[in-house]
């Protein structure tokens, strides 16, 4: 999966609400969707989308990334769960 791919990954992550919907829409496997999302978090070095079993929430990082929060200098202690509407 390319660069333009794994951000359109993220995209419909935040779409869809769910790995495996995006990975559909892109015509992929769930598999090689969260190799692609965990390849832009690395290359990125920034948690991009909180998994776990129940629930899936975007981190600050990701919206920033997205472009849907301003630019104010300051760096994130860490982490920051926002959740997928």
């Amino acid at each position: 999966m390319n660069r333009w791919e794994q951000l359109g990954l993220l995209a419909l992550i935040a779409e869809q609400v769910s790995l495996s919907k995006a990975a559909e829409a892109l015509g992929v496997s769930t598999a090689e969707a969260s190799r692609g999302l965990n390849a832009l978090e690395e290359r990125l070095h920034a948690s991009l989308v909180e998994r776990n079993a129940r629930r899936l929430a975007l981190t600050e990082s990701s919206i920033s990334s997205r472009g849907t929060s301003s630019a104010n200098g300051r760096g994130s202690s860490g982490p920051e769960r926002c959740p997928i509407p």
